[in-house]
């Protein structure tokens, strides 16, 4: 272990240390860790879902299953994923997940592994109460004992901009995206006020779906010639960021063939004549009796103008309203170059980062250029 990472395992120790003895009930708590395909995953997820449900009732959400865990780890290793979680007298109270990150630095060959960590929850009971802090910090020093460079969190935010100077644990402020293909259900679903569902049905009339690609475009979904040109296109447009995001060669294969859980896998390249122009990936995201998309990326040659860009995405909603969506979610860090026409504003994101050891390139600035979807 390098010296930072030793004097910031020493800091987190010192931290545990406290919080038990400022919280003397977790005694009684027995803490686990392990990778995400060793993990009871079923009993887990059902404390996020609890969990969620106290604090957000019947409003759409992302669909935290083992499916959903087990997609988010293919073609990474084994070791490359950890859940923490607590149990009292045998059943789990709380949990933690962190989901595997890579990243590619110049002149190494070793991609660097980092974690994307969500699903923090506890049940109703120790609410409150410490296990929250506790989670934190034995999930960041399993972490940091796994070898994981630095945790990335995303935190919903009121505020509009980082102001004064950017700090590495709330460095970008996101904004989580919306458009809806069946307008009269995302209006029903939003939950809001008469105005709002009113300007959701505006805004899709202005910004419709299954318009039809720009001339000499095509689309292809989840076919191998779409998996390898995903794959290729990705590499190509980010070739200058340097750090760079590494996503494995079999994740993309995987997301094409999956679906379980209600959740399917969407990998869409769009061609202009013979050769690649954008790809757009994401997953069907399961609710009550309907679903959404999910999108993870959508990345465009810079070439690509931007009213053609959003083209594409109207023409892949018609694809998306076969398999019963009824409108697509998208963190505003998910598009390259930049986010083209037909989006509403949903809330806002502050993305930050736990460093665990000392990075020189993991500064603000680069988190704030990275490509990166929403858990």
């Amino acid at each position: 272990m390098a010296v930072g990472s030793y004097a910031a395992k020493q800091r987190c120790e010192r931290h545990l240390q406290h919080l038990e003895r400022a919280n003397p009930h977790l005694r009684r708590i027995n803490w686990f860790s392990a990778p995400v395909c060793d993990a009871p995953l079923d009993r887990l997820c059902g404390v996020i879902r609890d969990a969620w449900t106290r604090a957000y009732g019947d409003r759409i959400r992302i669909a935290y299953g083992p499916a959903l865990f087990r997609l988010a780890r293919a073609g990474y290793p084994e070791e490359n994923g950890i859940i923490s979680w607590a149990e009292e007298d045998g059943s789990p109270c709380g949990v933690i997940v962190g989901l595997p990150l890579q990243f590619e630095t110049e002149g190494s060959k070793e991609n660097v592994p980092a974690t994307l960590t969500t699903g923090l929850s506890c049940s109703a009971e120790w609410e409150g109460r410490g296990m929250v802090e506790m989670l934190m910090a034995r999930h960041a020093v399993t972490l940091m004992e796994r070898g994981h460079s630095f945790s990335i969190h995303w935190r919903a935010t009121e505020t509009q901009s980082v102001s004064g100077t950017a700090r590495l644990s709330r460095a970008r402020i996101t904004r989580l995206l919306g458009r809806a293909i069946r307008p009269s259900v995302a209006a029903r679903r939003a939950g809001s006020g008469f105005w709002a569902r009113l300007g959701i049905r505006l805004h899709a009339a202005w910004y419709p779906s299954g318009k039809p690609l720009p001339p000499s475009w095509s689309m292809e979904i989840n076919s191998s010639s779409a998996v390898f040109n995903a794959s290729r296109l990705i590499r190509t447009c980010f070739t200058r960021q340097t750090p760079r995001r590494h996503y494995p060669a079999g994740y993309f294969h995987t997301l094409s063939k999956f679906t379980a859980e209600g959740i399917q896998g969407v990998v869409a390249v769009f061609r202009e004549g013979a050769e690649p122009a954008g790809v757009i990936w994401g997953c069907i995201n399961p609710t009550a009796g309907d679903a959404f998309f999910l999108l993870d990326g959508m990345v465009f040659h810079p070439e690509a103008p931007a009213h053609w860009r959003w083209r594409a995405l109207s023409f892949l909603d018609g694809y998306l309203k076969e398999k019963n969506v009824f409108a697509t979610l998208a963190p505003e860090s998910a598009f390259f170059p930049d986010v083209p026409p037909g989006w509403l504003c949903l809330k806002r994101y502050a993305v930050g980062a736990i460093p665990f050891e000392p990075v020189s390139w993991l500064t603000p600035e680069w988190l704030s250029g990275i490509p990166l979807e929403l858990r």
